[in-house]
């Protein structure tokens, strides 16, 4: 009887998580809720946008002679000045009145994954909501290391 009532419990656990949750997306940008993502990922996110047409922008959150050197193709700088006072969202205030709020974000920097992750999060509480807003973990490096192509 135990068993029974265990297996009822069960089954009747995963219908209400399945309601609850309700139906994903065949969106493939929406499908996840994660801000950070290693470079493959990150660069099958922007290719999705791509493809479906989306609004989108790459942010190069690193040094203006960094960017210089070589960064993600497509990408555009954005001063690290910016965000000096995180508590104000002045970032996330310049995206958002610059590329509104229905655009993706996919951001990177430096190897500082908290600060990027920081930044993904006060990019999407300033209203591009987190399926907006992505973070390359690991930043330039990773995606130099995975062999993709960089603009100069």
């Amino acid at each position: 009887m135990k068993t029974v009532k265990f297996l009822f419990f069960v089954l009747f656990s995963a219908i209400v998580s399945l309601f609850a949750t309700g139906c994903s997306s065949d969106d493939d940008v929406h499908q996840d809720e994660h801000y950070e993502h290693d470079a493959a990922t990150f660069k099958e996110k922007i290719e999705t946008a791509q493809s479906q047409g989306k609004k989108y922008q790459i942010i190069d959150y690193r040094s203006k002679a960094e960017y210089e050197a070589g960064h993600i193709p497509g990408a555009v700088w954005v001063a690290e000045a910016t965000n000096q006072n995180m508590g104000d969202n002045s970032f996330a205030t310049l995206l958002k009145n610059t590329y509104g709020t229905d655009s993706f974000m996919f951001i990177y920097g430096c190897k500082n994954s908290a600060l990027m992750m920081t930044l993904a999060g006060s990019i999407s509480s300033a209203g591009f909501g987190k399926n907006h807003t992505r973070a390359l973990v690991g930043g330039f490096d990773a995606w130099v290391k995975a062999g993709y192509d960089v603009e100069k």
